[in-house]
């Protein structure tokens, strides 16, 4: 078993705050990976203590700590931006398993995936520049794992507005008996910018010197109609140079993504003790083409990794679908694919049935299979079947849950996915059961990820998505437990009951339009107007509301000689109340 605990903590006062970043995992103590004070100024920031490097340009090898100072422009404030890209990672698995993606040692994401060659899903990767491990383990129990560098970063800069950055300091390293990061004793001055020449064309560039060497880097980036194009090349002073190119081209019927990066050690003799931007010889490439074909669509896939002859592997794959018969709420599609790693293969062929009906998604897939997997050949008829629920509720918030049993050529598997998005955080379990021969393989994979948040008066805990600031709505009065949706900018926020403080998290450096509306079965009263509050990292605003229960009687309100008042209004009351 393996587990990380990550948080993310600021303290913010106005537009300065303290930012701190921690991990726990079950093979290392608590340890603060970065904590640093920010200060926030018009179009520009600045940074002071242990912090990770600056990465816009950075394509070739990840971010360092340091303990320093820097200044960086900021397009926080900015809402005509702009184009973030990550890296496509594709991982070729012969059976069903179970994947787990580290960084530093440390436990990001883990879920299961399918028999294939499957994309990665980063979506919940933070950016940056690094390099990652996937630990990879079937259902037969077998293990391996591979390495890969990814990269999430923004493309294009503002047109009006260059980017740039400085920062100085000693190259900081984790040490497991300290709590902290320490001084390695090697010092870093890193600096560079970007600028957009034109309407779809930007520039880079970034220079880097440690005590032992220097590095230069340049890169230019390109995005039209249809087309995304980035190449960066570097070089240092002991020789070493490397090549990146991220290329995207897209129409109605066909899209072509290839993604390139080569880095060449030119000094194999360098102390491994030593501060080096490349560490030693390193390819990695994927390139993949879908096009219509015969009304259906055709993917054909290629990955390829090398760092050094004892690590190398290349994976191809093709996969088509073309639906057969579509009516109502009924789908069915007919799927092909191959795919081979080394010496393995997967050949399969299927027939899928889709049925919707309201909040459920029937599905049922026939097929034959033919693999080979540890020198091992086997062929067998194969099947699945699936129920997805989805619902919404003020309790539970967004919730997606999936029963499913899969046949496969040597095992069987019969599981369950619950995802919920809610008050209470993002909370994500799978669980399954295998079967292979005579023996039951258990496996499971959780993830939850939710904020803390307080003002110094109130203190909130949940909220669906990670964002530095947050909202909190306090609701007090009666009747206790009567639920609201929360209405950001038009749009549902959430829900929130009387008697419990709700947070909901906010992206920073914005202005938001916040009100209330009832979803009980009583009759209240509240404040229904439109609330605007303006936040920054770290900034957490608490809207309270007093609820109060609303008694509608209904009777007569007659003279003394028994005839009734018409159209009189009754005072002392907290909203209107007449006679008709």
């Amino acid at each position: 078993d393996v587990y990380n605990i990550q948080t993310n903590s600021i303290i913010a006062f106005g537009e300065t705050r303290l930012a701190a970043q921690s991990n726990y995992t079950n093979e290392e103590d608590f340890v603060i990976d970065s904590m640093s004070v920010i200060s926030d100024q018009p179009g520009w920031e600045a940074e002071a203590g242990v912090f990770d490097s600056e990465t816009r340009a950075s394509n070739f090898f990840p971010s360092q700590d340091i303990i320093g100072l820097r200044a960086r422009s900021s397009t926080n404030t900015r809402t005509d931006l702009d184009v973030t890209e990550g890296t496509q990672i594709f991982i070729f698995l012969n059976q069903r398993s179970r994947v787990e993606v580290f960084r530093d040692n440390r436990l990001i994401d883990a879920r299961f995936y399918d028999a294939g060659n499957r994309q990665l899903d980063t979506s919940r990767f933070p950016s940056g520049a690094y390099r990652i491990s996937v630990r990879i383990r079937d259902d037969s129990n077998s293990e391996r794992t591979e390495e890969y560098f990814y990269v999430r970063n923004s493309l294009l800069p503002p047109i009006d507005e260059p980017q740039y950055f400085f920062e100085a300091g000693s190259v900081a390293e984790i040490n497991q008996d300290s709590i902290l990061p320490e001084s390695s004793g090697n010092y870093i001055i890193h600096t560079g910018g970007a600028l957009r020449v034109k309407e779809n064309l930007a520039v880079e560039a970034e220079i880097a010197n440690t005590d032992q060497e220097s590095m230069a880097q340049v890169g230019i980036v390109h995005i039209a109609a249809g087309i995304q194009s980035q190449v960066n090349v570097m070089t240092t002073t002991e020789s070493d140079w490397g090549i990146s190119m991220r290329e995207n081209w897209a129409t109605e019927n066909f899209s072509l993504n290839l993604d390139l990066r080569f880095i060449h050690e030119g000094n194999e003799n360098d102390d491994t003790d030593n501060l080096d931007f490349v560490a030693d010889d390193f390819t990695q490439a994927s390139a993949s083409f879908t096009h219509t074909l015969f009304g259906g669509r055709m993917l054909w896939r290629y990955g390829h990794t090398d760092r050094g002859s004892s690590d190398k592997s290349e994976t191809y794959s093709m996969d088509y679908n073309r639906s057969v018969y579509r009516k109502n709420k009924l789908n069915v599609d007919w799927s092909f694919d191959a795919s081979k790693d080394s010496d393995d293969y997967l050949i399969g062929t299927r027939l899928n049935f889709n049925l919707r009906k309201n909040n459920d998604t029937y599905r049922v897939s026939t097929g034959y299979e033919s693999r080979k997997a540890n020198n091992i050949k086997d062929n067998d008829v194969t099947g699945s079947a699936s129920w997805q629920h989805n619902a919404r509720s003020p309790s539970y918030g967004q919730l997606q849950s999936r029963l499913f049993h899969i046949n496969e050529t040597t095992t069987s598997t019969t599981g369950v996915n619950v995802t919920s998005e809610s008050r209470f955080g993002y909370n994500q379990i799978e669980v399954d059961n295998t079967r292979e021969d005579s023996r039951n393989i258990l496996g499971y994979a959780v993830r939850s990820e939710f904020n803390l948040a307080s003002d110094f008066q109130h203190l909130s805990l949940g909220g669906s998505e990670n964002n530095s600031s947050a909202v909190i709505i306090d609701l007090i009065g009666q009747p206790e437990g009567s639920k609201f949706e929360v209405f950001i900018d038009r749009q549902s926020a959430g829900f929130a009951k009387v008697g419990a403080k709700t947070i909901i998290p906010l992206a920073p450096y914005e202005t938001y339009d916040i009100r209330l509306a009832s979803r009980t079965e009583s009759f209240v009263t509240f404040d229904e107007s439109s609330k605007q509050v303006t936040l920054y990292p770290g900034n957490v605003s608490t809207l309270s509301y007093d609820v109060k229960r609303v008694l509608i009687l209904i009777g007569q309100v007659l003279r003394p000689d028994g005839s009734p008042f018409d159209n009189a209004r009754i005072e002392n009351v907290s909203s209107f109340s007449g006679t008709d």
